[in-house]
């Protein structure tokens, strides 16, 4: 008999995120977002041959550009240039549609549900009903960050989506539960995680 599979491939995680971030940009770039950036230019043939392989292994300079930009995006900002009249109505509803965040896709949901249960065995529930708010919170906090995910920058290093999820699926779910109990975080706990191969590995203090 076979097996279910209860492990995440993490090339299979990084290229559906890069799916719906893609996804998100060319939504930004079909309201008139400006993804000009200055083109790769060299005559040194390492430089290029370092160029192509970022291109190799996901990165994308337009696309980075706009992931820089949405970090940024301040909507109150906007609103007040609209009122002191320095950006129209219709320039700042242009600008919010461009600065939309990308969606997780029903795939990338259900992965993320699959990264927050392995890693909510490292934790212990008193009452049942505080595993289910920390979970749905680092579900959440999945969904709402994934897209700052680069597998390269421009440097040419390297990030892991497993680790990457991992990390924000730790933090939704410690966030969550120090709310719920916030007088048991009054000393120093040590963190860590599992790695796409079981290893546990130190993450932070809280």
């Amino acid at each position: 008999m076979t097996k279910k599979k209860n492990y995440l491939d993490s090339e299979e995680l990084k290229q559906e995120i890069l799916k719906c971030i893609t996804k998100g940009y060319d939504h930004a770039v079909s309201f008139g977002f400006d993804s000009t950036v200055k083109p790769f230019e060299s005559d040194d043939p390492e430089e290029i041959k370092k160029h192509n392989k970022l291109l190799e292994l996901g990165y994308m300079p337009e696309r980075s550009q706009w992931i820089k930009d949405l970090k940024v995006y301040d909507k109150n900002k906007v609103k007040s240039l609209v009122n002191c009249g320095d950006l129209s109505s219709e320039e700042a509803l242009k600008l919010e549609k461009q600065m939309e965040k990308p969606v997780a896709s029903d795939k990338l949901a259900k992965m993320f549900q699959l990264i927050v249960e392995n890693v909510s065995r490292s934790f212990y529930w008193a009452n049942p009903d505080d595993g289910f708010d920390c979970k749905a919170n680092a579900i959440l906090d999945l969904c709402s960050n994934f897209w700052k995910f680069e597998p390269v920058d421009s440097k040419g290093k390297s990030y892991n989506a497993f680790a990457f999820c991992t990390q924000i699926a730790y933090f939704g779910i410690a966030g969550a539960h120090r709310i719920l109990h916030p007088k048991k975080y009054t000393g120093t706990i040590s963190m860590s995680c599992l790695d796409e191969n079981g290893k546990t590995f130190d993450l932070y203090n809280i």
